[in-house]
This record gives structure tokens, sequence and C-alpha cells, in this order.
């Protein structure tokens, strides 16, 4: 079976727009870096996670829901979680009030921070700076600087908060009571991160944390948990970067799937009665070519001239025998045409009429002539000519 060309168009386009899919999903796959513990990326988690095995906490990842958090579990780290809904929130709230410790580190506000008792803003800064000095307190014992790229959240002041690491009026890390236990705020998820934990005293203010908060019989949890949505009625994206490219893939092939459709195929032909009319000139040259094969070139000529003359005597009023000076200047009373060339042709055929010779090509060109002023003149044998 041959395909036409525009169905070979079609799987072309799908073709590549399948291959830029696959493309834009491996590039996007290769650049996640999300703050998990599994992540080795620049904003992944998995050097202080390594970092407490270390030191010998006893340290797990938490992937169920936060009402199945072990008894044993006295920290749980958040590391800029997406989304947290009600229930969940509730929950992490009563945990924490029984006497155990959360830490939420946010770069952007969370919706379910007032549940959690947190007042926070976004920082709209954009120049990098360090947190230096501390004050001393309960988690910045040796704790001489900071290193933060960017501050992407700031607490604000609240009675019963305890301020952990500040910077030009700007509250980086809170503590927060509730109930027995307490929860860490830290606006800057990049503290806890590959990329900046080795950084200055980054490290050491990490593990005062925990140390602070957790003995070494008690488990340090790094949360892997997706709190689900659903349960605050509140729907998730519908479709993610893999589902928006195929939907726009998908869309684009039904458009060109219709504007092929409605497209005509083939070759266009016009009916039998609008088509062209042969042109003046070629029934006149096939005329030529049969009184030049009869040995009658002359016998061509003369009614060919013959008729031209009746054409200017009907449309223009030029007498049948006048001389060729009067013809041109009737003529130019009507129509605007060139002159000397009109009368150079009316001349050349009047000489041919008399009985002078000449040759097929001069023949061909003086019919030639006699037709392009035909249309000139608006007597052509055929509207359709050029």
């Amino acid at each position: 079976m041959r395909l036409s060309r525009d169905a070979r168009t079609l799987i072309l386009i799908i073709i590549l727009l399948g291959i830029f899919s696959c493309w834009a999903a491996m590039k996007r796959a290769g650049k996640m870096d999300s703050p998990s513990s599994y992540s080795t990326g620049p904003h992944g988690t998995k050097a202080f996670y390594l970092l407490l095995e270390d030191l010998k906490f006893k340290v797990s990842r938490h992937k169920r829901s936060f009402a199945e958090i072990p008894d044993d579990a006295r920290v749980l780290l958040m590391m800029d979680p997406d989304m947290l809904s009600k229930r969940d929130a509730n929950t992490l709230r009563r945990w924490v009030e029984k006497g155990n410790t959360l830490i939420i580190s946010l770069s952007k506000p969370l919706k379910q921070m007032d549940v959690l008792g947190i007042k926070a803003n976004r920082y709209f800064g954009s120049r990098p700076y360090y947190t230096m000095h501390p004050k001393p307190g309960r988690y910045t014992s040796n704790v001489k600087t900071v290193f933060t790229d960017y501050t992407p959240m700031y607490a604000r002041r609240k009675s019963g908060m305890s301020v952990i690491l500040e910077n030009n009026g700007f509250i980086i890390a809170a503590e927060y009571p509730s109930g027995r236990g307490r929860i860490i705020f830290v606006g800057d998820p990049m503290i806890f991160a590959n990329a900046n934990i080795k950084k200055t005293d980054n490290i050491v203010l990490a593990t005062n944390m925990i140390y602070e908060n957790a003995g070494k019989n008690d488990r340090v949890l790094f949360s892997e948990y997706k709190s689900d949505p659903l349960s605050d009625e509140e729907m998730p994206p519908m479709l993610g970067i893999g589902g928006k490219l195929v939907l726009f893939n998908l869309l684009l092939v039904v458009l060109l799937v219709m504007i092929s459709a409605g497209r005509r195929f083939g070759e266009i032909h016009p009916l039998k009665e609008a088509k062209e009319q042969r042109r003046g000139w070629e029934l006149v040259r096939a005329m030529a070519g049969l009184y030049y094969r009869a040995n009658a070139r002359q016998h061509a000529f003369a009614a060919i001239y013959s008729s031209f003359r009746r054409e200017l005597v009907m449309k223009f009023g030029v007498k049948q025998h006048e001389p060729p000076n009067e013809v041109v200047e009737a003529v130019l009373r009507f129509a605007s045409v060139d002159k000397s060339k009109l009368e150079s042709v009316i001349k050349r055929c009047e000489r041919v009429m008399g009985g002078y010779e000449v040759s097929d090509s001069e023949t061909i060109l003086l019919i030639r002539s006699i037709e392009e002023l035909r249309r000139e003149l608006g007597i052509a044998r055929s509207n359709t000519s050029k």
C-alpha cells in the first residue's frame, strides 16, 4: 500500500514528537534533585542521613501515614514537603504534643502551617548572605557561623517562640512549643542539604538539633511520606510534565489529521465546460501549418490578413481599401496602441498581399504581430489569450 504525502508527513511528525517527549522527560528526570534522604543531588539530604547513622543514631525513613509513626521515634524531619493535608497536620500536631519533636524546613509557604502553629512568610530578597554569630542557645553551642545561600522563608515573632537563628531582623530558625513537645521551623532547607551541610558550622547546628531531642535509643525519622491531598478534598495537579507532553502531542496529531482530512487530494481538473479555449495564436499556427503542407502559404496569409482587415472595419469603421496611413489614423481615433508598430505591420502585410515573397519565419512573425495587435485592440480570437 502506497502512503500519501500527507500520511508520510503525519507519521514523521508523530515520530519527532515522540523523540522530543522522551528527550524532555529524560532531561527532566536527570535534573530531579529533591530534598529527599535518598537524593545525592545538591538539594538532597542523604549526607545528613548517613552522618546520623555514623553517629550511631537509630535512623530510618518513614514512608507510611503519620498515624503509623513508630513508638520509639522521637524526632521526625520533614525536608521541604510539597503539600500537607489538614488530617496529616493534625496527626503530626497530636504526635508532637505527646513529647516528640518535628523539625520542618520550608522553602515555600505550606497550606497547613497554621495547624502546626507556625507563623512564617516568604522572603523576597535576592542577595545571598551569611547568618553570622547566632546568639547562644540550646541549639547553637559551638555554632559561630551558619551558611545560607538564600533564605526563602522567615518566621514571624510569636509568644512562646524561641529564636534559634536571626539575621538583620529575619528569624531564619525558631522553636515553637506544642504540648510536651516542640516544632522546629527552619526557613532554609539548604542548611541540611548535601551542598551546604559541611559549610561553616551548618553540620554542628543540624546535629545539635538531633542531640537535644533524641537519645541513643530513640529513633530519628526522615519523612518520605507523600501527604494525600484528597483527604482534604483538595485536587492535585491532574497531569505531570509527561502527561502534559502526551496530551499536547495527541491534540497536535488530531489537529493535523483534521487539516489533512479537510484538504483536496490529487491534481485539480477543471470541468469540461470551463476548459480554456485554444488560444488564437495556436489556432493560427495550426492553420498555417495546414496551408504550408498544401503549398498554399500565400493563400493562408491572405486569409488571415483579410480577416484582420474585416475586424478593423467592424470595430473601428475603417474602409476596406484605405491606404495604411489612413487605416492607422482611423484606428488611433478609438484605440491607444503603438502607432509605429501598427503602421509597420499593416504596410508589411500590404506588401505581401501585393506579391512580395517572404520566408516561412517572416510569415510566422508577421502573423504573430497581427495576433498581438488583435489582443491590444480587443479583437483577439480568445478572451483568455495573454
